[in-house]
């Protein structure tokens, strides 16, 4: 879902403005908190040992005691999760995930200093370019092909999210219509926990499945969650996880495996991949690890275009 707020990391809420506060930390106590915070956080949530290194570029005129912060983290290589970069601003005590103009709502504070410090020499910004993923699908969720397609297309998902699910009503007709036999479709898990409280849950159930070889749930998992639109967020867990098992040929060998810690790991690497390449909102579609803009092209011009190169 495009989101107003920017989501960097898997536990942190917006915070708006009023919350601000003054704050004398010094730019070295600042990236000594956040390294800190974003290094505890990974690692509870991937259960592997990550490598935080945060650099102040520059105090944020705009909001006093706030600086722009570079974060750059790498990964125990056998989670298959490349080293990258991303960008936050934070006092040391708040990240603010970014701050929108009235004046003008598609220039925001975080994108403006991103550009400041990531221009190049021909004074043309590395922001708004695609972004750019090196998946290990083996760490994803198949939905439709196989491994061997030469086009792979990964979106990451949230099931709360109804763009989502109109994108996922919109693609299984093209690939129920026979065209697209050389290309696979793989879920990176990306759930917006600060506004979906139940999207990671469906999605270790996404996972679960798909690990039992039933893809069709896919369908399933959408359809429940847009039906139940309204009402989700209020279902306990144990009523979706029997909702689903029951279509499963052991529902208590299934709750099992979908809460099982293994799942959870798989969820939030995918999650943590995603924040890491700069993902932050859903859907978000890549082909052979290229971002498609879909608000200036349709899904069948970027499969054709892609099958073209």
């Amino acid at each position: 879902m495009k989101k107003l707020l920017l989501m960097l990391t898997i536990s942190v809420a917006a915070v708006s403005l009023a919350a601000c506060s003054q704050s004398t930390a010094s730019s070295a106590d600042i990236e000594s908190s956040v390294d800190k915070y974003l290094t505890d956080d990974i690692q509870s949530n991937i259960g592997s040992e990550v490598n935080v290194t945060v650099t102040s570029l520059e105090k944020v005129a705009e909001i006093p005691g706030f600086s722009f912060l570079q974060v750059d983290i790498s990964f125990d290589p056998t989670m298959g999760m490349p080293s990258d970069t991303f960008y936050i601003i934070s006092d040391g005590k708040y990240i603010i995930p970014d701050v929108i103009s009235f004046a003008n709502p598609q220039e925001t504070l975080l994108t403006t200093y991103i550009t400041k410090h990531t221009a190049t020499d021909d004074n043309s910004a590395g922001v708004g370019a695609p972004l750019m993923g090196n998946f290990d699908y083996a760490t994803l969720t198949p939905i439709y092909g196989n491994a061997d397609a030469a086009m792979k297309v990964v979106i990451a998902s949230d099931f709360q999210c109804p763009y989502c699910g109109v994108l996922h009503d919109q693609l299984m007709p093209m690939l129920n219509s026979g065209n697209y036999d050389n290309l696979a479709v793989y879920a990176l898990e990306f759930p917006l926990d600060s506004i979906h409280p139940k999207a990671r849950l469906l999605s270790q159930i996404h996972v679960a499945s798909s690990m039992e070889g039933n893809t069709l749930l896919t369908d399933q998992i959408f359809k429940y969650a847009e039906e139940n639109a309204e009402t989700i967020s209020n279902f306990s867990d144990a009523d979706i996880l029997n909702y689903f098992a029951g279509m499963t040929s052991d529902p208590t060998a299934f709750i099992a495996l979908a809460t099982s810690q293994e799942v959870m790991n798989r969820v939030s690497a995918n999650q943590n991949y995603g924040l890491s390449i700069g993902i932050n909102s859903t859907p978000t579609v890549f082909i052979n690890g290229q971002q498609i803009d879909l608000g200036s092209m349709s899904l069948e011009d970027a499969f054709a275009a892609m099958s073209a190169m």
